[in-house]
């Protein structure tokens, strides 16, 4: 029952933070900084376009907020944790929509090196 309700919450949460948008006043100076460190990373390694470097950098942002009000929600510590990882891969999915096959291939491989460290 427990696990019900908590992939119930997941998908709510999930769900309601897809329907907003990120206003420029959410976005803090700690998320612009960690976004713009990231998306240059990714323009140097993928050889990015100008559209897609903006694009990135919006859902960057986007994402970081979610992050941030999981973060500060009263749900507990596992749901917190959860709630974060789907995040994370909805993230990754989410950027198959803006980068070429290659490019995603390569993002995932860089993900995925990541999370070994």
């Amino acid at each position: 029952m427990k696990n019900i309700i908590s992939l119930l919450l997941i998908g709510f949460l999930a769900f309601n933070m897809q329907a907003q948008q990120v206003l420029a006043s959410e976005v803090t100076p700690q998320i612009e900084q960690q976004v713009e460190k990231e998306v240059q990373i990714l323009k140097n390694k993928l050889a990015l376009t100008g559209k897609q470097e903006s694009l990135i950098t919006l859902k960057l942002k986007n994402f970081g907020v979610r992050e941030q009000e999981i973060i500060k929600s009263s749900i507990s510590p596992e749901e917190k944790k959860k709630a974060i990882l789907a995040l994370k891969q909805n993230e990754v999915l989410e950027m198959r929509n803006i980068l070429t096959d290659a490019q995603y291939n390569q993002y995932v491989s860089m993900i995925l090196e990541k999370n070994k460290k």
